[in-house]
């Protein structure tokens, strides 16, 4: 019974990892370097998927000279510039950053609704106050933002983060 258990146990691990999704770095990818080995600039970059590669062109348009690199490994695969093409393309990693959704986040638009609230009440009190002394400005000083509001952001915040 224990080998039948033990098979099974091995069996839906190979089957579940099997499975799994893999981890890929697409975020980051080879580039064209800013400048060859003569220090021309970078005229024009141009990604040919079914070749896999990345020309790179150098100087001036008319001119001819250029370099090729693989696309996955950045690795030089033709020097056309006169051995003056860098032996590795720069790699150039993009940034994925999460955008903020107020529609999405009703805890966090409560505290900035019930904060402008108080600071238009307070501005207003302030601003009628002026002449009246002490008694108008003890009336107008602004309630704090209630504890559920506050720990209820707390939370979500947590909560956000570990996933």
């Amino acid at each position: 019974m224990r080998v039948l258990a033990l098979f099974l146990a091995a069996f839906l691990a190979t089957v579940f990892a099997a499975e799994a999704p893999i981890a890929t770095a697409g975020a980051c990818a080879p580039a064209c370097p800013s400048t060859d080995k003569d220090g021309f600039a970078l005229d024009h970059q141009s990604d040919d998927a079914d070749a896999n590669t990345i020309t790179c062109t150098y100087g001036e348009p008319d001119d001819d000279s250029y370099c090729t690199y693989n696309a996955m490994s950045g690795m030089l695969t033709e020097d056309h510039d006169g051995n003056s093409c860098q032996t590795l393309a720069t790699t150039a990693c993009s940034r994925r950053v999460k955008r903020f959704n107020p529609a999405q986040n009703k805890v966090r638009n409560l505290v900035r609704k019930h904060t402008a609230h108080i600071a238009r009440k307070t501005k207003t009190i302030k601003a009628a106050s002026h002449g009246m002394g002490a008694v108008a400005k003890a009336e107008a000083s602004p309630r704090a933002v209630p504890y559920f509001v506050t720990s209820r952001a707390r939370l979500s915040r947590r909560f956000h983060n570990h996933f």
